[in-house]
């Protein structure tokens, strides 16, 4: 991630362009991702935890961290203003630079994508460029905040 820090959405689609020309094989799995968007807008679930992203299917997630990109346009629209196109990138580019094996839903009152790694500081570092809240430590049931989160540039509901 080096320094790069996306900072809103409207930051989104310039982190993108740069991150796939040094990274041109992400291209390839973009398509995988298409449509996941519309997966993560509708998905409802009657308890909170993560879920597939493609199968919907809840997942015990034990061990490792979780976080996501995710950020809000603004408080009223929690998805963030991405495209279908962004969305999809967005989730080959996090899978790939924390190593995750799949692509989830974490939901704790409303969808949004998340991504397992096995690295504290990878998680962190992800949180920290992409302007997370916190990432989640499975194997404890931790939060761990994210000092340098501004809700300014990425508002949650409840938090501001």
């Amino acid at each position: 991630m080096g320094d790069i820090k996306v900072n809103g959405p409207s930051e989104t689609q310039s982190f993108i362009d740069s991150y796939i020309s040094a990274h041109p094989q992400v291209l390839s799995e973009v398509e995988k991702y298409k449509g996941v968007l519309s997966t993560v807008k509708n998905f409802t679930a009657s308890e909170d935890g993560t879920y597939d992203a493609i199968t919907g299917e809840k997942k015990d997630i034990t061990e490792g961290y979780c976080v996501t990109f995710h950020q809000n346009k603004e408080i009223d629209d929690v998805f963030g203003g991405y495209t279908d196109e962004q969305y999809a990138a967005m989730c080959a580019i996090a899978k790939q630079e924390l190593g995750a094996d799949s692509v989830n839903i974490g939901y704790f009152g409303n969808p949004e994508v998340s991504f397992t790694c096995s690295d504290e500081k990878a998680a962190m570092d992800f949180a920290i460029a992409h302007n997370q809240h916190s990432i989640y430590d499975a194997a404890n049931g931790e939060v761990k905040m994210n000092k340098y989160y501004n809700p300014k540039t990425n508002p949650i509901q409840g938090h501001n």
